[in-house]
C-alpha cells in the first residue's frame, strides 16, 4: 500500500509533482493499492488545468490495474462540493471493476490488503449517525459554545464509535487503520512548535494511544512517527514553515506492519545560517541535505510502528532547489563571498536575507511576545467578525461559521 500526503497542485509545479509521483510510483510496480490523502488543491486556489492534470494521473493509475483511493480534506472543498465531485459520481454509477477509483467524502471503512481502514475526510457538515449510541466522553465539547469544538464532539464521537463498533465485529488481529487531517489535542509532536486546542478541530489525545488503532495524519509540518501516530506531510514545500525539511512517500506493508519512507524531492527549500561558513558550493549542499536526511530519520521510529528511510538519491536537483542564505552584513553585490557561481547558477532561485540583531536578541521581549501570541491574535479575530458584522450584517454569521469551519477565526 502507498501512501501519499497533500499534493496542493499548482500551475508552477504541477509538471514537477506530476514527474515525482509518476517515478514514484514505478518504483513500486508490485503495489496496487494507491491511497491519496487529500489537500489536491493549493490553499484555495482552484486551478482548473493543474486539477485535471492530476485527474488524468488518477486515470492513469485506473487504467494500470491499480486501486486507487482518493480522500477530500479541507482544501478540496467549493462550499459542500467536492473539487472531483462529478469523477466521484461517474464512478458510483459505473460499479465497482477488479481495479477501481474511489473517491471518500464521508466516513467509510475499506478493507485493504487484509487491514481495515477508515477513511475519515473533512466534510463542511459532518454528520453523525443517529442509530449508533455515542460514549459521553465528548459531551462537554458537543455542548460548547464554539463551533470548532461543536465540531471537534463530532469527529471525536464519530471516531470513538467506528472504533468501538469494529472492535465489536471482527476477530482481526491487525489495528485500523485511520486516515485523517485532523491536529491531536493538547499534545506536542517532535519538530510541532504548537500545541492545539480542540477548537481547532482536534481529535483527543487518547486515540494516539491505543494499541489497536493507527492514526495516519498529514497537517502538521514535518513527517514523524509516535507512538501510533504516523505524520506524512506534504509532497512539497508550501510555506518557509517547511525549510530544510524532507519530503517523503510512505509504503505500509501489511504483512510486516512496518513503514518505508522513500525522500521525494518537488521543490527543496534550504535555508542556512551563512555567518559561519567560508563558502557555499557543491559539496557543502549535499552533505548539509545529508544531515536534514538523518535528523529527519530519528523522528520516523516510535514503540508501536517501526519505519525505515530510504537514502537520499544521488541526484540533487538544483534546477528546482531554492536557498535562503542569512548573514548579517552582507550586500547582494557580495553574495559571491559566500556561495560559488556555479551553484547560484544551477539553483531556481538563490536569496540574502540580513539577520538583524543576532548577538544582542531580547530574550525577555521574545518570552513576552510568545505570551502575547494567542490574545494579539485573538484581537485581531475579534476585529475581524466586528467587522463582517458591520459590512454585511444580513449574512454576518454565515460568513463567520463559514470562516470557523476554515479554522481562520
Amino acid at each position: 500500500m502507498l501512501r501519499i500526503g497533500d499534493i496542493h497542485i499548482q500551475a508552477k509545479r504541477a509538471d514537477r509533482i506530476l514527474e515525482e509521483l509518476h517515478s514514484y510510483i514505478d518504483t513500486f510496480p508490485k503495489e496496487q493499492h494507491i491511497v491519496f490523502l487529500g489537500d489536491y488543491v493549493y490553499h484555495f486556489q482552484y486551478d482548473r488545468k493543474s486539477l485535471l492534470q492530476l485527474f488524468h494521473f488518477f486515470l492513469w493509475l485506473y487504467t494500470s490495474w491499480k486501486h486507487v483511493y482518493i480522500l477530500a480534506w479541507n482544501h478540496d472543498w467549493i462550499h459542500n462540493h467536492f473539487v472531483y465531485e462529478e469523477a466521484q459520481h461517474a464512478f458510483a454509477v459505473s460499479g465497482q471493476d477488479a481495479w477501481s477509483i474511489q473517491f471518500f467524502t464521508t466516513p467509510s471503512v475499506v478493507t485493504i490488503e487484509g487491514q481495515d481502514c477508515l477513511f475519515f475526510p473533512y466534510t463542511p457538515f459532518l454528520e453523525e449517525d443517529d442509530t449508533i449510541v455515542y460514549t459521553k466522553k465528548f459531551d462537554a465539547l458537543k455542548n460548547s459554545e464554539h463551533i470548532g469544538e461543536q465540531l471537534s464532539a463530532k469527529a471525536n464521537r464519530i471516531l470513538q464509535s467506528s472504533i468501538d463498533s469494529r472492535r465489536s465485529s471482527t476477530q482481526s488481529t491487525l489495528p485500523l487503520c485511520v486516515f485523517h487531517h485532523r491536529y491531536i489535542a493538547q499534545t506536542t509532536f517532535p519538530w510541532q512548535k504548537t500545541t492545539f486546542a480542540y477548537k481547532n478541530h482536534a481529535l483527543s489525545p487518547h486515540f494516539a494511544d491505543i494499541s489497536d488503532v493507527i492514526l495516519v495524519s498529514w497537517h502538521i509540518h514535518h513527517p514523524f512517527v509516535w507512538e501510533n501516530y504516523v505524520c506524512i506531510w506534504s509532497v512539497r514545500s508550501t510555506s518557509p514553515l517547511e525549510a530544510n525539511h524532507m519530503k517523503y512517500c510512505f509504503q505500509w506493508s501489511v504483512d510486516s506492519q512496518k513503514l518505508r519512507a522513500t525522500p521525494i524531492e518537488v521543490n527543496p527549500y534550504l535555508r542556512i545560517d551563512a555567518w559561519d561558513v567560508s563558502m557555499v558550493d557543491h559539496d557543502f549542499i549535499s552533505n548539509f541535505r545529508n544531515e536534514i536526511f538523518v535528523d529527519s530519520c530519528r523522528y520516523m521510529s516510535s514503540w508501536n510502528i517501526s519505519c525505515i528511510c530510504d537514502e537520499l538519491s544521488s541526484h540533487l536537483p538544483l534546477s528546482s532547489t531554492s536557498i535562503s542564505l542569512e548573514h548579517d552584513t552582507l550586500s547582494y553585490d557580495d553574495i559571491h563571498q559566500v556561495i560559488t557561481p556555479e551553484l547560484l547558477q544551477a539553483t531556481a532561485q538563490c536569496v540574502l536575507k540580513r539577520q538583524k540583531n543576532r548577538h544582542t536578541v531580547d530574550t525577555n521581549s521574545l518570552d513576552i511576545a510568545s505570551k502575547n501570541l494567542d490574545s494579539s491574535i485573538s484581537w485581531w479575530k475579534e476585529l475581524l467578525k466586528e467587522y463582517i458584522h458591520k459590512k454585511w450584517w444580513k449574512d454576518a454569521e454565515l460568513y463567520i461559521d463559514t470562516l470557523e469551519e476554515l479554522q481562520i477565526v
